[in-house]
């Protein structure tokens, strides 16, 4: 644990939230809670200088801190009183190399949680309520409401779901909440290992794991998924059943184009099968970033409309077979 504490003036929340709306991270004239209005010093590039110096006005120094902290399995927490200072928190594990973890299934896919986060697990449950958009579900635990999580929604895994499922049951930040799974596999001895650059942006898992048969299991960090489990359980969310009708489409330029605001050209992006121009536009934008680009050929394109017009655009570097993506992605990240 350490903890970092001043006594200057605190954190303006009015002015954190006017920049957030200015940014368009927060719609506009809706006032979050205090605790929210915090975590939002942790965006990239969110700052409230008003003017860029050698010192100030890039914010690119909080959400540094938070990616090198959460990738080492930790966690940091901010406290503010007006007139009277901030207080930060950073929690670290005690060992960085190997953890005791829990191993599970979904679909084709392993995941390892922390074992010490593991409060108990609900074998072969069926009456688990509908996930939304994000994977967010409810189910009942002795007479109480369990917000859920689904990797499988969540990630868009594949692979149909069976028809009886697992919940393990979490602890985070004070709160508890479960996650849905397919498959308990029992205890783990786990090494981490560090993500590869391409996949370093990944938002809740802090690193990976080579298990005895090869495969590789991806470790969560339950914190966040706590974060978007307290999400499934607010008023809003209980509004947001389905994507908002003023959504800007396509959904792969929109990906592609916000990709590009958080990591400019520090990104592999790839063009796959798909019908019309989704995402080509997308893609150009990070290409002239300076991000490297992919696009699936016409041969092993089952539709090769969204590459087609990718290389239309001058958006792609190279344009490869299916089955010779995977070598090109390892190259270009041990390139990186």
């Amino acid at each position: 644990l350490i903890g970092i504490h001043d006594d200057g003036r605190g954190i303006d929340r009015d002015r954190v939230l006017a920049r957030a709306w200015k940014r368009g991270l927060v719609e506009q004239g809706v006032v979050l809670p205090d605790t929210d209005i915090l975590k939002l010093i942790f965006e990239p590039g969110f700052s409230t200088a008003e003017k860029v110096t050698n010192l100030s006005g890039r914010g690119v120094g909080m959400d540094v801190v938070r990616r090198n902290i959460e990738a080492l399995r930790g966690f940091i927490t901010i406290e503010s009183l007006p007139g009277q200072g901030s207080h930060i928190e950073i929690r670290m594990p005690l060992t960085l190399a190997v953890i005791d973890g829990f191993l599970v299934g979904v679909g084709p896919s392993k995941f390892i949680f922390p074992l010490d986060a593991v409060l108990e697990v609900i074998e072969n449950r069926s009456a688990v309520s509908e996930v939304d958009a994000r994977g967010r579900g409810f189910v009942e635990l002795r007479g109480q409401v369990l917000p859920v999580v689904s990797p499988r929604n969540l990630s868009a895994l594949e692979g149909a779901e069976p028809q009886r499922t697992s919940v393990v049951v979490l602890k985070a930040g004070g709160r508890r909440y479960g996650v849905r799974v397919d498959a308990l596999l029992g205890q783990h001895q786990t090494v981490i290992k560090p993500l590869g650059r391409m996949f370093r942006s990944l938002r809740g898992m802090p690193g990976s794991s080579i298990l005895g048969n090869g495969e590789v299991a991806l470790i969560f960090d339950v914190n966040s998924l706590g974060e978007l489990a307290a999400a499934a359980n607010s008023p809003a969310a209980a509004r947001d059943k389905s994507p908002p009708a003023t959504s800007p489409a396509p959904s792969v330029d929109v990906l592609f184009r916000s990709v590009t605001e958080c990591t400019g050209g520090d990104v592999l992006a790839i063009m796959l099968t798909g019908m019309g121009d989704d995402g080509a536009r997308g893609m150009k934008q990070l290409h002239d970033s300076g991000a490297r680009t992919i696009a699936q050929d016409e041969a092993t394109c089952v539709v090769f409309g969204m590459s087609k017009e990718a290389i239309k655009l001058g958006a792609v570097d190279h344009v490869l077979p299916l089955g010779r993506m995977a070598d090109a992605m390892m190259q270009s990240d041990a390139r990186g």
